[in-house]
């Protein structure tokens, strides 16, 4: 057969196509938006797509639980639901610090394994400025340690509290320190229940009586543990009747001897450091020797620590 002229096989008529299969076509953004349901759109090309649309739709659901103040900021309630759920985990924890010291955190943990024993292995949170968390799974374990207290580290206090919801520790203040303090030379006519109650009272709040001091027979000295405030002198002695009892503190570099308050030593006194700051280095020198003769005729003494606890 001859081949058609030119001119004819331009003006042929192509076939028609295929029908469309309507599920090809990409719609728009647009319309899976203004879709009841953009999910069931069929035709989204990628993951992308899919993510970015989830996100728009969740968007519009609205959390109840989320509210906003007259200026914006987002205020977010919690149910008693959910804090009874986030608070079970913390029930038998505490928090700790190591008053007027501060240790390595391995260090710490294995000082606290052997002053408790506890019967199980527990996490030591570091939350910052010295505070520290101690998640006991057992109960028993946090209540020996909150009731057989207080407790000593190398002759510092361990701060204890129970665990609290929305502990900060940047916002925490620890105002009292326990103790150990002896009473050396006290005449034996002393050794009187409520004798010994008016001397404690004189000095601070009683926390613990060692075991010798149970009776005037042993030992030479009382030994008592008090609580005593961070932010004021500690007495270097205190009058029973016409005598004068000397008190000795145990525990080393925690008494600033410039001021007698506890928790520092008297590089870091805040008495010092601001005199320093406003006189010359001589003046400085001359105030610095007059304040330490005057309070060396309180006679603070610090003794070392008792480390076993007995006379």
């Amino acid at each position: 057969m001859d081949p058609q002229p030119y001119e004819q096989q331009q003006h042929t008529i192509p076939p028609k196509p295929p029908d469309i299969d309507q599920s090809m076509i990409k719609s728009s953004f647009k319309d899976m938006l203004t879709t009841s349901n953009p999910l069931l759109f069929t035709n989204i090309e990628n993951h992308q797509d899919i993510d970015l649309l989830m996100m728009d739709s969740e968007d519009q659901v609205v959390d109840q639980s989320i509210l906003t103040t007259s200026k914006g900021i987002k205020f977010i309630t919690l149910s008693d639901e959910e804090k009874v759920r986030i608070y079970e985990p913390w029930k038998n924890s505490i928090i700790v610090k190591l008053v007027g010291k501060r240790m390595l955190h391995h260090y710490l943990k294995r000082k606290i394994q052997e002053l408790w024993k506890p019967t199980e292995d527990f996490q030591l949170i570091d939350l910052g400025v010295d505070y520290y968390i101690i998640k006991f799974k057992k109960k028993e374990n946090m209540d020996k340690v909150m009731h057989q207290g207080p407790w000593f580290i190398n002759g510092h206090f361990l701060s204890i509290t129970r665990w609290k919801p929305n502990f900060v520790s940047t916002q925490e203040k620890v105002t009292n320190s326990a103790v150990w303090i002896r009473l050396p030379q006290l005449p034996t006519e002393f050794y009187d229940g409520k004798i010994l109650e008016k001397i404690v009272n004189a000095i601070g709040r009683l926390l613990k009586i060692d075991v010798c001091t149970s009776t005037s027979l042993r030992g030479h000295y009382e030994r008592l543990c008090v609580k005593l405030p961070l932010k004021a002198p500690v007495q270097p002695f205190i009058y029973v009747d016409h005598h004068k009892q000397a008190i000795h503190y145990e525990g080393e570099n925690f008494l600033c001897e410039n001021c007698g308050q506890l928790g520092y030593i008297a590089q870091k006194c805040s008495f010092i450091i601001q005199k320093n700051r406003d006189r010359n280095n001589e003046d400085t020198s001359k105030e610095l020797s007059t304040i330490t003769n005057d309070r060396k005729k309180e006679q603070w003494t610090t003794i070392s620590f008792s480390k076993g606890g007995h006379c």
